[in-house]
């Protein structure tokens, strides 16, 4: 059985409806679309590239700095002893005290005073009789050939200590006792005995026999009657070949000697010597080592007296210089240190300015009187130093010191000492600089401290805003030309930089003072187009506004999402 389809009618009024519900859903999709845009706009105003900003090339000056901390440190203490013979009456300053430069520090006895002195020249004189032994004693008054041969150089000069040579050339003369001088050359073909002709440096021929061959390396002799010791010579052998080397002594004997001046020298180089003859004649051979520290201790003990005479003069000791009484310590008795007093005249401790380290360390016995003076005039400040910045801090360096006790003020230091040996911790070196500053009555030491130093400065060097510079592994280039209309940067040139404090950045090449150029700064964070980094729409939080698609259209999830992943 056949079935038949029958068509059905055109129905045209339910094409109109289709059609116009076609139209209106257009028509809103349109006017959505012009209102979504309108939206956006309102809310992020027109996208717009970033306007470029400007800087001139000025000129000034620029310093690079290396920064430190630690604590403040008075100045070594000078010790006046007084020797334990001497009786100290009275002490007219005790430890804290300030002093000035003539002010009494303790009065004496003058009998002990007078009884000192006489021992202290028994000392003398026993110095003297060791010294006199030493005189008669003597040392070599000529310095002699141990051996015979020939003088082929001669270290020592006239007027020259013996002890000066000795350490630069370790030999004051060297002989040569075989007859021979001698040269290392490759040997090539060279057999043992094989005669060959030597030509010095000056051009002079000299017939030389191959003695030894060995490891490919062969020793040529000549006669030592002549040839300079050290000198460049070539060897020549069989059918045109050549070697060149150095002269050397064949067996070699080096005269030495220990004290004295030279005053003559007696011989020539090339010229034979016997076994005993004088080589040079000396002088002041009694500055032996022993003479030497006998005439020291002498000198120490001419100052003792020296210092005796003026304390039994004036009846008491005095102040050389103005200074802090740092400790008092009695013969026989105890250190009195300066803690207790400083803390009464300033209230505060030197245990809590040091974090409970004593400026002076007391309790020790001593046999002396001595009375220790910190001068006032300085103090110093050991700062840490990172080891990516010791190498460029050195010894007169300025620097800028903080006192973290004394606010926003500031006090102009100089670098004395550096420190590179270091010392290491969990895998990171450290060093050290010692900074000097004038002191005031307030600074303390163990008052923590800080310090900038200045490691390098220039004036009158070209500078740009850092910010301007754009830079690659290789090198740096600005941009000198901007246009308004497409926001484009042009005209790029090469520069050549060189000192930079973070801010400003010194340029060595490629511009010149007044020069302008242009740069677009980064700005941290989000970008700021309403369209995203991928162009799509967003919102102000970064979020796609309700009814536009983000990123591909979809969440991470298929669904639209805000700008923080909401479902919508």
């Amino acid at each position: 059985m056949v079935s038949v389809r029958r068509k059905k009618p055109f129905n045209k009024q339910k094409a109109v409806i289709s059609a116009l519900i076609v139209a209106v859903l257009s028509a809103t999709v349109f006017f959505c679309i012009r209102g979504l845009r309108a939206e956006v706009t309102a809310r992020f105003g027109e996208v717009e590239e970033k306007k470029a900003q400007s800087a001139q090339v000025t000129s000034g000056s620029i310093h690079t700095s290396v920064t430190g901390a630690g604590t403040l440190q008075n100045e070594e203490a000078e010790e006046f002893t007084i020797p334990k013979e001497v009786e100290v009456t009275e002490f007219y300053v005790e430890a804290g005290d300030r002093v000035n430069k003539g002010d009494m520090l303790a009065s004496v006895d003058s009998r002990s005073v007078l009884e000192a002195m006489a021992g202290l020249q028994e000392e003398m004189d026993e110095v003297d009789e060791a010294l006199e032994a030493l005189t008669e004693e003597g040392a070599q008054e000529s310095i002699t050939a141990g051996v015979s041969g020939r003088v082929k150089k001669i270290y020592a000069a006239q007027g020259q200590a013996v002890s000066e040579t000795m350490y630069e050339k370790q030999a004051l003369a060297l002989i040569s006792i075989d007859g021979y001088m001698a040269v290392d050359v490759e040997a090539g073909s060279l057999q043992k005995g094989d005669s060959v002709t030597v030509t010095g440096s000056g051009g002079i021929e000299y017939e030389g026999t191959a003695d030894t061959i060995w490891s490919g390396t062969a020793t040529i002799l000549i006669p030592d009657d002549g040839p300079e010791y050290g000198d460049t010579v070539t060897v020549s052998y069989g059918e045109g070949k050549t070697a060149s080397g150095s002269l050397y002594i064949h067996e070699e004997v080096s005269v030495t000697g220990y004290s004295g001046m030279v005053s003559s020298v007696d011989v020539s180089e090339n010229e034979t010597v016997s076994q005993g003859g004088t080589l040079f004649t000396l002088e002041d051979t009694s500055q032996s080592v022993n003479y030497a520290a006998q005439l020291e201790q002498r000198k120490e003990l001419e100052d003792e007296m020296q210092a005796l005479v003026t304390i039994y003069k004036e009846g008491a000791f005095y102040a050389s210089d103005a200074g802090l009484v740092a400790s008092v310590t009695e013969s026989g008795g105890e250190t009195q240190a300066a803690e207790a007093k400083i803390a009464e005249t300033t209230g505060f401790s030197m245990e809590e300015a040091s974090g409970g380290a004593s400026a002076v360390e007391g309790n020790e016995e001593t046999e002396d009187t001595v009375i220790a003076i910190c001068p006032t005039k300085q103090m110093s400040i050991s700062v840490s130093i990172d080891e990516s910045d010791i190498l460029a801090v050195s010894v007169g360096q300025e620097a800028v010191v903080s006192i973290d006790s004394f606010g926003e003020e500031t006090f102009s230091g100089t670098v004395t000492e550096v420190d590179q040996t270091g010392s290491s911790s969990n895998g990171a070196a450290s060093y050290s600089a010692t900074v000097v500053i004038d002191r005031t009555d307030a600074m303390l030491e163990g008052m923590s401290a800080s310090a900038v130093i200045t490691v390098e400065g220039k004036d009158n060097a070209l500078l740009l805003l850092e910010d301007a510079v754009n830079k690659t592994s290789s090198s740096s280039y600005v941009y000198t030309s901007y246009d308004e209309n497409t926001g484009e940067l042009g005209d790029r040139v090469e520069i050549t930089t060189g000192l930079s404090d973070g801010s400003s950045i010194e340029v060595t090449d490629g511009l010149s003072e007044g020069d302008t150029v242009y740069y677009q700064k980064e700005e941290s964070g989000a970008s700021e187009t309403p369209f995203g980094n991928n162009g799509f729409f967003k919102g102000q939080d970064g979020a796609t506004p309700p009814g536009m698609p983000s990123g591909n259209g979809m969440g991470s999830g298929g669904a639209f999402r805000g700008g923080a992943g909401r479902e919508r």
